[in-house]
């Protein structure tokens, strides 16, 4: 079973796009394409580029781990 994000301050379109991006990444580092310090990276940086900085934060902050 996948794990899903769901923040309930989001829309659900919103919470979509960040489910198929951790989905990308997840798969990624999965096939040992990347590290965890780099799927870190890379989702943070995506997050705070589509989500204001509040926003973004509680998303990092409060999100599953690589």
């Amino acid at each position: 079973m996948e794990y899903k994000h769901n923040f309930e301050y989001l829309t659900k379109k919103q919470n979509k796009s960040i489910n198929e991006m951790w989905g990308k990444i997840k798969k990624l580092y999965g096939r040992g394409g990347i590290t965890v310090q780099e799927a870190d990276y890379v989702f943070q940086k995506w997050v705070m580029e589509n989500f204001g900085e509040n926003t973004s934060f509680a998303i990092c902050m409060n999100r599953k781990e690589f």
